[in-house]
């Protein structure tokens, strides 16, 4: 992926061979998708995002439509934002855990809450929770929340402690995921999932609140459409709060990864 701010750029103009904004030959971007496996891009005045992803010959792999973009504070080896995605079939289990503060002890909280959901991130959401809350005392705690998309009936449960945002946002609308207060590992009263219906084609969108929550896709006319990878880094790219560590998680949701 490659980020800038600068002024943006002309797509169609520069997509085709022997245009050039400064006077090379013009060929670089049309050869970049030519030969990258998955290729997407974004700009405006505001700047550009572009994707490209590249699979080895010998194990084509079908591109999974999501994307990460994450960053510790003040680039400290130690991130105590941490993801996770489960796939099963079709199915899709996402989990953002944001472990209180930021360096090694907040990694240290929000490691252990996840190696709880990894050993079954499809499990009943308040017992799920109930795991990754004994495997976090003793730690800092932190921020949890993660989604339980169902493809084969279209639904997705969202389970959440703490202040890790989340949105479901389909073309024309957009819905907020709501979680409980408390912190996992502390103290929390309870973690009742919430249920969500015809939920196929919309983008599911968590992060820590490392990231702003008053952006709106709709001020980014065709981003929606766009890769899951290039919604993620443009919203960190424009909306990071730049004091804490912080991740954005984008899935789309779809019945069939194939």
């Amino acid at each position: 992926i490659a980020v800038d701010r600068a002024q943006g750029f002309d797509l169609d103009a520069c997509m085709a061979d022997g245009f050039s904004t400064g006077g090379t030959q013009g060929i670089g971007l049309g050869a970049v998708a030519r030969q990258a496996d998955v290729f997407d891009v974004f700009a405006d005045h505001r700047g550009a995002v572009l994707l490209a992803r590249l699979y080895p010959r010998s194990d084509r792999q079908v591109d999974m439509p999501y994307g990460v973009s994450q960053h510790s504070l003040h680039n400290d080896p130690a991130c105590g934002d941490v993801w996770h995605l489960a796939i099963h079939g079709s199915d899709v289990s996402a989990l953002v855990v944001d472990g209180l503060g930021h360096g090694e002890d907040a990694e240290r909280a929000a490691r252990a809450g996840e190696k709880a959901f990894a050993l079954n991130p499809f499990g009943a959401p308040t017992l799920l929770m109930e795991d990754m809350h004994r495997e976090m005392i003793g730690s800092r705690g932190g921020a949890v929340a993660f989604a339980q998309f169902h493809a084969g009936r279209a639904s997705l449960s969202f389970t959440g402690v703490g202040n890790i945002g989340a949105s479901l946002i389909a073309s024309d609308k957009s819905r907020g995921l709501a979680s409980h207060p408390g912190i996992v590992g502390g103290q929390y009263r309870k973690a009742q999932p919430f249920d969500y219906a015809h939920v196929n084609g919309h983008l599911l969108i968590m992060y820590s609140d490392g990231l702003q929550s008053r952006w709106n896709l709709q001020d980014y006319p065709g981003l929606v459409h766009r890769h899951p990878a290039v919604i993620a880094t443009v919203l960190h790219r424009d909306f990071c709060r730049g004091r804490d560590d912080v991740t954005v998680l984008v899935v789309a949701l779809e019945s069939a990864h194939d």
